[in-house]
């Protein structure tokens, strides 16, 4: 959904997948390519860039900030791969007053305004086609251990949708 809310709002796009089969889920929306490989490395032919938003942790987040152009940021939002990053300071001075942002929805959500608010224009978006969610599993929620730790495994292409009731 980042992908597709950054292109609709005119930036152009590079992303990076980590497998060919996942090239179709992001082809229409990667104005700036998709970089295709094992980690993050892939996309460095295509930097640098203003703006990475990175979720994996570990390699990838060290990776990151050294693919960043002057005055560029990350903002970092997972760490499936790991809590720990080791950064190369010698690739970061290549590229002076970068930095790193944690975001953390919930906390940055209550900071600012009601949830409510976001999810309305969200599903208004949905709802008139300018984002298409990608729903790579539906279940029930009592399956929500199995759905998670498919997530947690990066087994799963787009998002989980688990049914109440």
């Amino acid at each position: 959904m980042a992908i597709q809310l950054a292109t609709v709002a005119g930036a152009s796009v590079c992303t990076h997948v980590r497998t060919g089969e996942q090239h179709g889920l992001v082809e229409a929306y990667a104005s700036g390519g998709v970089a295709v490989g094992p980690s993050l490395e892939a996309a460095r032919a295509f930097g640098p860039f203003d703006l990475i938003i990175e979720s994996v942790g570990g390699a990838s987040r060290s990776a990151a900030m050294t693919m960043l152009r002057r005055n560029g940021t990350c903002v970092t939002l997972g760490r499936s791969e790991g809590e720990t990053v080791q950064f190369n300071l010698a690739g970061m001075y290549d590229a002076p007053n970068t930095s790193l942002q944690s975001l953390i929805l919930a906390d940055d959500i209550a900071a600012t305004e009601p949830a409510a608010n976001g999810l309305a224009i969200l599903v208004d978006l949905v709802a008139r086609g300018v984002l298409v969610p990608t729903i790579g599993v539906e279940a029930s929620w009592t399956e929500i251990a199995t759905v998670a730790r498919q997530l947690i495994d990066r087994g799963l292409n787009g998002k989980a949708v688990l049914h109440v009731g």
